[in-house]
C-alpha cells in the first residue's frame, strides 16, 4: 500500500473505544456552571457509560465528574431555582428520572415506573417535574416510592422476555416494530407530573396529565406554569398518517386543546416569556418520514379556547434551509437537542439552521421581520444551545472534521451578538496528541446539469505531492441528510489505512434548498450517480488519486447508491455497502419504515398495476446480473430499518451469479451499529471494511482485474 505513519502514530479501528463523545450541555441559571454528559466505552461490558460532568462557565477551570456509577447518566435539566440538578439514569437497571443538589451530594431516584421514565422538564417554580413515561393495560402504575423490589422488577422483565420468545404474538398494528427498540409493547407514552416539597422530595403520587392510544412528546411547560404544550400524533390513524401536531393542557389536567394541526409535522415547541405565543418546528407537506421536506421555524398565538392556527407566522422558509442539524457523524453517542430559544424581551427566537455543511446558530426576528442572522457559525456544526434566562450566556456544543463535539460558552451583547466564545472542554486531546487528525479539505464545482455541489477531501496522513494513491468515495444515507464540517472516525481510519477519502452531497441531500432535496423524488439511483461521478472526475482531476485503485462505500441509502453505482459502472475495484436497502420491493414491507419511506420517494405500492415494476427498476439487486466488482456487505443481524435480508439478497444473488461477495453480519447489532453500535462490533466492522479494501486496492493489479 501507500506510505501510512507507524502504528502508534494513526488513528486505529479500535481507537473507537477511546474516544468521548460529548453532548447535552445545561448551564445553571447564574450562568456560572455548566453540567454536560460525557460517553465512554467500558471495554468489559462492551458497552458504553455516560456520565455527568461540570465546568466553570468562565473557562479555564478543571472539569469535575459530578455523577459515577456503572450506568448512563443523561438529560441533565437545572430546577429553575438552581437548586436541583435533574437527570435520567439507568444506574438501578433501567431508565428513571433522579434529583441530585446543585452543590452536590448523593443522587435519589424520583420516579418509579415499570419500564421507563426520561425527558425530564422543571415547573417554572421548580415544584413539579413533567416526564415521559410508557404504561401498559397491565402494568402497574408510576409511583413516587417503589412499587416493587428491584429482584422482582428483574423476574417481571425476565418473565415478559420470556413471554415474547415462547408464547404467540399477535400483532394488530401496521407500524408494530422500531429499530432499535424491536417490537411494540403495546403501550404508548404520555406525560406525567411529579409534585416536589421544598427538601426536593416527591410530595404525593405522580399523576398522569395525558392519556389515549398515543404516543405524547417534547412537554414544555408555559412561563406561568399553569400549561404544558406538547407534540403528538393524535389523527383518526396514527400509523397511516404519521404527521404530528401541537397542543396545550392546563397543568392542573383537564381537556386537551390543539393549537396546530396541519398536512405535515409539528414538534419541538418553545414559549415565549410572557406565554401568548409558541414557537415550534415543522412543515406542511404532508406526513413524509426521512427529512426531505425543510423544517421551518413557525411562531404561532396562544389564547386559551381560541384557534390561533390562522394567525401562524413563517420565520425561515426564506432561506429554503431545514431547521435544525442535519449534519451526519459516527461520533454523536451523547445526545442532541435542538429547541427554539426565546430572547428574555420575546422579540427573537435563537434555533440552528443547516446550510452547506454546516450547522449554526441564527437568531429570526419572531414576527416574521428582517433578515435571519447567523450568530455562531463557521466551518462546523453547533447544536445543543442553552441560554441562561437573562439570555446573556449561551453555551452549545461544537464539531469539526478533526474534533468530535466539545462543549463551548459564548457571552452575547443585548442586541444579540456574540461578545466572546470560550472552549471549556477537550476530552479527546490525549488521543488526539497521541494520534492527530487529518484535515479535511472542502471542495465546490458544478455537477453534470449546472447545480453547484460541496464535497470534502481527507488525504492520508504523510502525503506526498507526486504520489499516486488509492481513494474511497464514501456516500452518505438519509438519503436527504448531509455530510459536513463534523467529525467521522471512519474516515479517519480510512485516511491512516493510506486512501484519500472523498465524500459529498450529491442531489437529494438536505443543505441546499427544498429543489435540490426533491431532485431524487421518483430516482434514488441515477440523479446521485450523475453527481458522485462528477465528484470523482474532479477529484482526479487532482492528479494524486489513481483511477485504477478507487472504491466506492456507503451506509444505509449510501449502501444502496455504491450498489446501484457498481451496477451501472466497472471503474471501482472494490465496493462496500453497510445496512444497505438492495430491493425495494421486500423493503416497502420488511423495514420499520419501507412503506412510509417508498410512498413518499417513489409511490405507493398499491397505487397502479406497474408499481412494482418501478420499485424493481430502482431497486440494486436487479442490476446483480451488470456487477463485476468485489462487493463487501456489511449489516447489523437485528436491523430493522435495514432488515437483514436486504444484504442476504443481493449476497445470494451475487455468488449465485459467480461475482465475488462476502457478507459480514453482526449480532444483535441494529441499524445504529456504525455510530452507536457496541463497541467491539463497531471496531469489528471496521477491521472487516479496512481489511477487504486492502485486499482490493493494493498497489499491483488484483486478481479479479
Amino acid at each position: 500500500m501507500t506510505d501510512t505513519p507507524a502504528d502508534n502514530s494513526r488513528i486505529t479501528a479500535a481507537d473507537v473505544t477511546r474516544l468521548r463523545f460529548v453532548g447535552e450541555p445545561a448551564l445553571h441559571p447564574d450562568g456560572r456552571r455548566v453540567v454536560f454528559s460525557v460517553a465512554h466505552t467500558d471495554s468489559d461490558r462492551n458497552e458504553y457509560r455516560t456520565h455527568l460532568w461540570l465546568e466553570d462557565a468562565a473557562g479555564g477551570g478543571k472539569a469535575r465528574q459530578f455523577t459515577h456509577g456503572k450506568g448512563r447518566d443523561s438529560g441533565p435539566v437545572w430546577s429553575p431555582d438552581g437548586q436541583w440538578l435533574a437527570f435520567v439514569s439507568t444506574r438501578n437497571g433501567h431508565r428513571e428520572v433522579w434529583l441530585l443538589p446543585a452543590d452536590g451530594g448523593e443522587a435519589r431516584r424520583l420516579t418509579h415506573t415499570p419500564h421507563s421514565a426520561g425527558s425530564p422538564v422543571w415547573s417554572p417554580n421548580s415544584r413539579t417535574l413533567a416526564f415521559l413515561t410508557a404504561v401498559g393495560p397491565d402494568d402497574p402504575a408510576p409511583a413516587a416510592a417503589a412499587f416493587e423490589t428491584e429482584a422482582a422488577r428483574k423476574k417481571r422483565s425476565a418473565a415478559a422476555a420470556k413471554a415474547r420468545k415462547e408464547e404467540p404474538q399477535r400483532i394488530t398494528r401496521l407500524r408494530f416494530k422500531h429499530d432499535g427498540d424491536g417490537y411494540w409493547p403495546g403501550r404508548y407514552t404520555h406525560i406525567w407530573l411529579q409534585d416536589l416539597d421544598e427538601e426536593g422530595a416527591s410530595a404525593g403520587e405522580p399523576r398522569p396529565l395525558t392519556d389515549g392510544d398515543y404516543e405524547d412528546s417534547a412537554p414544555a411547560w408555559s412561563p406561568d406554569g399553569g400549561w404544558l404544550a406538547f407534540a403528538a400524533n393524535r389523527r383518526a390513524d396514527p400509523d397511516l398518517d404519521l404527521g404530528t401536531d401541537l397542543f396545550v393542557v392546563p397543568a392542573a389536567g383537564g381537556d386537551l386543546q390543539q393549537v396546530i394541526g396541519g398536512t405535515g409535522i409539528a414538534g419541538q415547541p418553545a414559549w415565549s416569556p410572557d406565554g401568548t405565543r409558541l414557537a415550534y418546528v415543522g412543515h406542511e407537506r404532508g406526513p413524509e418520514w426521512g427529512f426531505g421536506s425543510n423544517n421551518i421555524l413557525y411562531v404561532v398565538p396562544f389564547r386559551p379556547g381560541a384557534d390561533t392556527s390562522g394567525e401562524r407566522i413563517d420565520l425561515s422558509s426564506c432561506l429554503d434551509r431545514p431547521i435544525d442539524n442535519m449534519v451526519l457523524s459516527d461520533s454523536k453517542l451523547a445526545a442532541a437537542a435542538n429547541l427554539p430559544i426565546w430572547t428574555p424581551d420575546g422579540r427573537t427566537i435563537l434555533m440552528t439552521l443547516s446550510s452547506w455543511g454546516r450547522c449554526s446558530l441564527y437568531r429570526f426576528a419572531a414576527d416574521g421581520q428582517g433578515t435571519p442572522v447567523d450568530v455562531i457559525g463557521g466551518d462546523r456544526e453547533v447544536v445543543n444551545p442553552a441560554c441562561t434566562p437573562d439570555g446573556r450566556r449561551i453555551v452549545y456544543t461544537v464539531s469539526t472534521p478533526t474534533h468530535p463535539r466539545d462543549v463551548f460558552v459564548a457571552d452575547l451583547a443585548t442586541d444579540g451578538s456574540v461578545m466572546a466564545e470560550r472552549r471549556l472542554t477537550e476530552v479527546n486531546r490525549k488521543l488526539f496528541a497521541e494520534r492527530p487528525p487529518a484535515p479535511a479539505e472542502e471542495m465546490r464545482f458544478d455537477g453534470p446539469d449546472g447545480t453547484p455541489l460541496q464535497g470534502w477531501i481527507i488525504k492520508p496522513p504523510g502525503f506526498k505531492a507526486g504520489r499516486q494513491y488509492p481513494a474511497v468515495l464514501c456516500i452518505h444515507g438519509g438519503p436527504h441528510l448531509m455530510y459536513g464540517f463534523s467529525f467521522f472516525h471512519e474516515f479517519q481510519v480510512l485516511a491512516a489505512e493510506g486512501y484519500v477519502v472523498f465524500y459529498m452531497n450529491p442531489r437529494g441531500g438536505q443543505g441546499y434548498g427544498q429543489a435540490f432535496s426533491d431532485a431524487l423524488r421518483g430516482d434514488w439511483g441515477a440523479v446521485a450517480q450523475d453527481d458522485l461521478m462528477r465528484g470523482i472526475d474532479v477529484l482526479l482531476a487532482g492528479g494524486y488519486v489513481d483511477v485504477d485503485r478507487l472504491a466506492v462505500s456507503g451506509g444505509s441509502y449510501g449502501g444502496y447508491m455504491a450498489l446501484w453505482i457498481i451496477g451501472h459502472t466497472h471503474r471501482f475495484r472494490a465496493a462496500v455497502a453497510s445496512r444497505s436497502v438492495t430491493n425495494l420491493i421486500s423493503m416497502y414491507g420488511s423495514s420499520d419504515a419501507g412503506w412510509v419511506l417508498e410512498d413518499w420517494e417513489f409511490l405507493p405500492l398499491f397505487s397502479r398495476p406497474d408499481a412494482y415494476q418501478t420499485l424493481w427498476a430502482h431497486s440494486p439487486l436487479a442490476y446483480a446480473p451488470q456487477v463485476q466488482t468485489p462487493v463487501l456487505l456489511t449489516h447489523g443481524a437485528d436491523d430493522l430499518r435495514c432488515h437483514l435480508e436486504q444484504a442476504e439478497e443481493m449476497h445470494v444473488a451475487l455468488k449465485r451469479l459467480g461475482k465475488v461477495s462476502e457478507l459480514v453480519y453482526f449480532p444483535g447489532a441494529s441499524h445504529e451499529l456504525s455510530r452507536a453500535g457496541a463497541p467491539k462490533m463497531r471496531v469489528g466492522r471496521l477491521d472487516a471494511i479496512t481489511e477487504w479494501l486492502g485486499r482490493y486496492l493494493q498497489e499491483e493489479p488484483s486478481a479479479h482485474d
